[in-house]
């Protein structure tokens, strides 16, 4: 990679992160999963595509994903993603670690980073079956 490739691809994970953090400071406090995902940021991460589904998987396996996150995953993954069965719809923990052990088996996550969530820094608790 030459040195403008890095410059150029360390850039775009800059803008990336500062989606992010624009889309997590302002849609904090909703409820509406209409309104979380009618968010400018969103339309500009599904454009970034594989980057942005990689970046959300890696937020999962680190505590900081949002069920924003959840809901983009499973845009960008679309039909070869996995489906999320009934007994776990709603289930935030169990929908991250189904998504993340996906991720994994497809070259979307660092399996390093391991199968499964982290307790994220908010304290909230686990609402799993298990």
């Amino acid at each position: 990679m030459t040195k403008d490739e890095v410059i150029k691809e360390f850039r775009a994970t800059m803008d990336m992160i500062a989606l992010y953090r624009q889309w997590d400071d302002d849609t904090q406090y909703l409820s509406s999963t209409t309104a979380i995902m009618e968010h400018p940021a969103v339309q500009k991460l599904k454009d970034m595509g594989e980057r942005a589904l990689k970046h959300s998987l890696l937020r999962m396996q680190c505590g900081e994903a949002s069920w924003g996150d959840i809901m983009l995953v499973g845009i960008l993954a679309g039909l070869r993603g996995p489906a999320i069965p009934p007994h776990m719809r709603g289930k935030y923990y169990d929908i991250c670690n189904l998504y993340i052990k996906w991720g994994i088996r497809n070259g979307f996550a660092d399996a390093r980073f391991g199968e499964h969530i982290k307790v994220g820094k908010s304290g909230d608790t686990d609402n799993s079956s298990t």
